[in-house]
């Protein structure tokens, strides 16, 4: 090894982060400082108060002498603080542009995966997946279509049917009121017109109690 003669190691410079530590430690330094001074003033301004003569004087000449530290403390703390509010915003701008140089590189990264999966995806075989699932989705309805259909009751009634339907399903007293109007139709003249209104007026209360008359 040798002792003389040889070359230092080179330090490396400060970073952004030591050299606004070391600006705002100073100011905090700075700072104390002037807390102490203004506890001085209040205690000399308390004896200038209470002296008189040649003490009164001492006492104003070692509170002026502390306003001039004082004032000279505050620019340099003002100093501090704008040194360290510049470093921070230095600071700031190389985070930021870290951040956008990574933001860059994952883009990148993150283009080449969508290359590499629309390579593996092809437009023919998607539409091919939509078309099957269009496929068994119609299957699907027609397969509920045939369930829900009823079992043992009948495809198909025509009108005819529906009618029969109506006239079985009549009440007693609809049916009664038809051969009402058949005797009218039938019998005809007094006699007739007589008895339809005997039908009509005294046997329709009972008309629950009565059958049918038959065709």
């Amino acid at each position: 090894k040798k002792f003389f003669g040889g070359k230092k190691e080179k330090q490396p410079p400060p970073s952004l982060t030591d050299a606004s530590n070391s600006a705002n430690a100073r100011s905090d330094a700075i700072m104390e400082k002037i807390k102490k001074i203004d506890i001085e003033l209040v205690r000399y301004k308390e004896q200038i108060k209470k002296s008189r003569g040649p003490a009164q004087q001492r006492a104003k000449q070692k509170a002026l002498q502390l306003l001039k530290q004082k004032r000279m403390y505050e620019s340099q703390s003002d100093a501090a603080q704008q040194q360290a509010f510049n470093l921070d915003q230095v600071s700031f701008a190389q985070e930021s542009i870290k951040d956008t140089v990574a933001t860059v590189e994952a883009m990148k990264q993150g283009a080449k995966d969508m290359k590499k999966q629309m390579k593996v995806m092809k437009i023919d075989k998607i539409e091919d997946v939509r078309d099957d699932m269009e496929d068994l989705l119609d299957m699907t309805r027609e397969v509920q279509d045939v369930m829900s259909q009823s079992f043992g009751v009948p495809d198909y009634v025509d009108e005819d049917d529906l009618e029969a339907g109506k006239c079985e399903h009549r009440d007693v007293k609809v049916d009664c009121l038809c051969c009402h109007r058949a005797m009218q139709d039938c019998g005809g003249g007094g006699g007739g017109l007589f008895f339809s209104l005997f039908l009509f007026f005294v046997l329709r209360p009972f008309a629950s109690y009565l059958t049918c008359c038959p065709p």
